[in-house]
């Protein structure tokens, strides 16, 4: 499934929360302080509220195309399920973690400065309309390119199979 396209596309339909609402807490690791500041915890809410609706649409539809017949409270039972999957915390240190990997904590240091400035306060406020302009429009060429790709694929296929 394509969950990990439909977070992406969560996260970019969410708009940056008030950039350095969370101030770091004493001793905390660079990588967590910028993994706080570039994903406030409101932000974090709507992007996982956008995700479990979309999910939720996608999962209905495919129940549905299966014959499953769903309760009139599956969209609410599916949020909340949904809302369990990852806290705020497990994301952010999944962040920090990936942000520690690339970076040293020096590095880190540069780029909290530079996202406290007023540019790279609006980097992180039109990253995901960037983005979701990027994806759009990638995925509009996938859509339009993918009929010929599978009609490619069965050709290859029907030759590789062997002959009865």
């Amino acid at each position: 499934m394509r969950l990990a396209a439909l977070a992406l596309a969560a996260a970019l339909l969410a708009p940056a929360a008030t950039l350095g609402a969370d101030a770091p807490k004493k001793g905390e690791v660079p990588a967590v302080v910028l993994a706080r500041f570039v994903l406030p915890e409101e932000t974090w809410g709507r992007m996982q509220a956008a995700t479990a609706a979309q999910l939720q649409q996608y999962i209905e539809a495919a129940l549905r195309q299966s014959g499953t017949k769903l309760p009139a409270d599956f969209a609410a039972r599916f949020s909340a399920a949904f809302a369990t999957l990852f806290s705020y915390q497990e994301v952010i240190d999944l962040q920090a973690g990936v942000l520690a990997k690339h970076y040293s904590d020096a590095e880190i240091k540069e780029l909290l400065a530079f996202y406290r400035t007023p540019l790279g306060q609006k980097l992180i406020r039109t990253m995901p309309e960037v983005s979701q302009d990027v994806n759009g429009q990638v995925l509009a060429v996938i859509q339009r390119r993918m009929p010929d790709l599978i009609e490619r694929m069965k050709d290859e296929l029907d030759d590789a199979a062997p002959a009865k």
